[in-house]
């Protein structure tokens, strides 16, 4: 597609362009396995061929597949602390994008943020889960009734976290948002918040407070943090998961993964009244300026050397 178009381009004749799914080009796991041969051949020392992995950048499912698919080779993951190519960037490097948050008015979204809390609440005492991590920036979107315009182009949604942890003892819960300050500057998504006795924490927080919370639960009765292992990037899962005894000690409180489909997803899937009113009314708009557009299309063709591209219509 259009990617490999532009990798095209810009990439030197130093580098090998692979067109996944594109003809004979080797699925990642037989390039790696392929890799371990040739380094087999040429290594008679037998060490391991390790394969560097971002955590921040695949998803758990991502390395979980890849872990079954290299079982019995002489391969091993190695997860980065930082992101090399980051690092090579250096200063140059863009800053993490910061478009401000705007307030989802209620009138599209049907319900506020704590219907939607008493909703993940009661989905996430069914299934045991004490604390609900959200990775997908459309999940966070929905549940605090926020969007954003800049951080993904075309896309409503804001870089962030969100974590909902529930006491069951004390049948108290805590919502927290990860985002940078200068997405909260708009009086009303701060008011918004408040109101909803949101936590506020720095984006770069998710890794330390998931590590403390997988600490604490060692102190107390075992934890369960839900976490969808198709959304969520294995950063967060090994923040808590390497906090666990790693030799199995029964007699020690521990923590553990429910990786389960995110209560969300269904969510978003069945609209409320609100949101459906609201799908009615976009495509109302988006119709009309369909219409207007083909017919304005429509009577230039008809011009004399009218000539346009498909990119200039984009």
């Amino acid at each position: 597609g259009r990617y490999f178009l532009e990798a095209s381009m810009q990439l030197s004749s130093d580098w090998v362009l692979q067109k996944n799914g594109v003809g004979d080009t080797p699925t990642l796991e037989r390039f790696l396995r392929d890799l371990v041969g040739r380094s087999t051949a040429t290594h008679t020392d037998n060490n391991v061929l390790r394969i560097g992995l971002d955590p921040m950048v695949h998803s758990t499912k991502f390395v979980h597949d890849l872990q079954t698919s290299l079982q019995g080779l002489n391969m091993e993951l190695y997860f980065c602390d930082t992101n090399w190519i980051d690092d090579i960037w250096g200063l140059d490097r863009p800053p993490l994008p910061s478009s401000p948050f705007r307030i989802h008015p209620p009138q599209y979204a049907g319900l506020n943020i704590s219907e939607k809390v008493s909703i993940l609440l009661e989905s996430m005492h069914t299934n045991g889960a004490n604390l609900l991590v959200l990775s997908a920036l459309d999940d966070v979107a929905w549940l605090f009734n926020l969007r954003a315009s800049g951080d993904v182009p075309c896309c409503p949604v804001g870089v962030s976290y969100a974590t909902l942890a529930a006491e069951e003892d004390t049948g108290t819960h805590q919502l927290t948002l990860y985002c940078e300050d200068t997405k909260i500057v708009d009086v009303d998504v701060e008011r918004q918040l408040r109101d909803a006795s949101v936590r506020i924490r720095p984006y770069d927080s998710i890794v330390p407070d998931l590590q403390q919370y997988a600490k604490t639960s060692l102190e107390k009765k075992p934890k369960v943090v839900w976490m969808d292992s198709a959304t969520t990037n294995y950063a967060l899962t090994r923040a808590v998961t390497q906090t666990t005894p790693a030799n199995g000690d029964d007699r020690r409180p521990s923590i553990s993964i429910l990786d389960k489909q995110c209560p969300i997803a269904p969510l978003k899937a069945c609209k409320n009244p609100a949101e459906l009113a609201g799908m009615k009314q976009a495509h109302y708009y988006d119709g009309a300026a369909m219409a207007n557009f083909a017919g304005w299309l429509t009577n230039q063709l008809t011009q004399p050397n009218f000539r346009i591209s498909e990119v200039e219509l984009d």
